[in-house]
């Protein structure tokens, strides 16, 4: 998320090639349009696939934080992506679409903030694959990547405002947000997703996922922080997701 000040083009050319960083070190929800005020791209990189945990441990770099044997089992295999970018470049146009279709007009939106690129970064992520139907992927805190002379708490508090919140509630989730900048993941009543919070006896998670005609939960991914890492469970049914995540430190 970011909202910058009104710039000079000469000034806002040269910010958005010098970058502030943040890291991640949570994660949180913001109902969006389908469209949303982001054009959303991402590239991923090097890595490879190893059948030991050793031999990725290796290649990543870190030890693994996996389950005991007695709530998955062994993995079958693991994966390393070295370097995984996703880039949100802000539509100015979009963003004000969705500010008056919630009746928001207190909020100004600068022209000067269209095409400000917001990079997330996370590097050496490793995924244990259980069979078919559970993984287990871990790294080190994702991190933000913000153009300088960007108002992080402005846009931010822009997009919490035209997802629907009071002007004062984004007031106060946009200045959160930049005091501890999150991985946000975006939701649209528009889609199917089940999307819950949830109190894990390791800490807060969120928990997504699509639900069957008959209201089950299926194909669900659980993501949550510890104090250096961030993880993300992926399941066919929340139980075992929820399991997994709490057997993890």
């Amino acid at each position: 998320l970011i909202v910058g000040v009104a710039l000079a083009p000469p000034v806002r050319t040269f910010a958005q090639d010098v970058w502030a960083r943040w890291t991640l070190a949570r994660v949180d929800v913001v109902n969006t349009p389908l469209s949303g005020p982001f054009t959303l791209s991402s590239s991923f990189s090097g890595g490879g696939t190893f059948g030991t945990q050793a031999e990725v441990e290796r290649a990543g770099g870190f030890s693994l934080h996996l389950p005991s044997v007695d709530v998955l089992g062994q993995p079958q295999q693991f994966l390393l992506v070295e370097s995984a970018v996703f880039k949100e470049t802000v539509d100015v146009a979009r963003l004000e679409v969705a500010l008056r279709d919630v009746g928001a007009t207190d909020v100004a939106v600068p022209r000067e903030w269209d095409g400000a690129v917001l990079r997330t970064r996370v590097n050496n992520a490793v995924v244990a694959l259980y069979g078919s139907d559970v993984t287990v992927t871990q790294s080190a805190l994702p991190s933000l990547d913000v153009p300088v002379g960007i108002a992080l708490s402005d846009l931010a508090t822009a997009v919490f405002r035209a997802s629907g919140l009071s002007p004062e509630a984004a007031r106060a989730a946009g200045l959160a947000y930049a005091i501890s900048p999150a991985w946000l993941l975006r939701v649209s009543a528009e889609d199917s997703a089940v999307v819950r919070r949830l109190s894990l006896r390791n800490g807060e998670a969120w928990l997504i996922g699509e639900s069957s005609p008959d209201g089950q939960i299926r194909e669900v991914m659980l993501m949550r922080t510890s104090a250096s890492r961030l993880y993300v469970v992926t399941s066919t049914n929340d139980e075992q997701a929820i399991a997994v995540a709490e057997a993890l430190p």
